[in-house]
């Protein structure tokens, strides 16, 4: 139940203005800009219907968010940490899981600056509680 918003070409790039300056955090203003010039532009001009399939799986992505407990694993899921390859070594303990379809990196950024989630832990005790 939600109600189309139309608007012409000057009155999107004022709103897309106003949307970026609303963002005063630098690293998430960076963050997101890298992520329109990612998702939005390129080499190729989108078609209309890549743009309109991205924006339903961005909404089906933020549904499935709110229904799934924070690291996208359900009780009934079994992770497995990698025993080889560059990855060995990772562990819960010392690992933090997110599911990249359900957290771009716009909201990975986000996360971390809420300190939601942690980029690193401590090498001798584990903790994730750390600053950068």
């Amino acid at each position: 139940l939600h109600s189309e918003i139309t608007m012409d070409f000057e009155e999107a790039k004022t709103s897309f203005d106003t949307l970026v300056r609303q963002i005063n955090i630098i690293s998430q203003r960076k963050a997101f800009l890298e992520w329109i010039k990612d998702d939005y532009t390129g080499a190729e001009p989108l078609d209309p219907g890549i743009i309109e399939a991205r924006i339903n799986l961005q909404k089906l992505s933020n549904e499935l968010r709110s229904a799934l407990p924070f690291e996208g694993v359900l009780e009934s899921e079994s992770i497995q940490a990698p025993t080889v390859g560059e990855d060995a070594g990772l562990t819960k303990e010392n690992t933090v899981h997110l599911d990249s379809f359900l957290y771009d990196a716009l909201e990975e950024e986000r996360l971390v600056d809420e300190g939601r989630l942690p980029r690193s832990c401590c090498k001798k005790c584990g903790s994730k509680d750390t600053e950068e």
